[in-house]
C-alpha cells in the first residue's frame, strides 16, 4: 500500500527541485525535468558502482 503522505512529500520535493533548477539555470520546466532526470540517473549509477565494488571485495 502506498503511503500518500510520503508520496505527497516526494512530489513537493520534486517540484521544489524543479523550481530551483528553473531559477538558477534560467530554463523551462521541461528542461528542468530533463536536468533533474539526468542527475537522478547519475546518482543511481554511482550507487550501483559502489554496490558492485563492495560485492567484488566480498568475493
Amino acid at each position: 500500500m502506498i503511503n500518500n503522505n510520503l508520496f505527497a512529500k516526494q512530489i513537493e520535493e520534486f517540484n521544489q527541485q524543479i523550481d530551483i533548477i528553473k531559477s538558477v539555470c534560467g530554463v523551462s520546466t521541461a528542461e528542468s525535468i530533463e536536468i533533474l532526470k539526468a542527475y537522478k540517473l547519475n546518482e543511481i549509477k554511482c550507487e550501483l558502482v559502489q554496490i558492485s565494488c563492495r560485492l567484488e571485495k566480498q568475493i
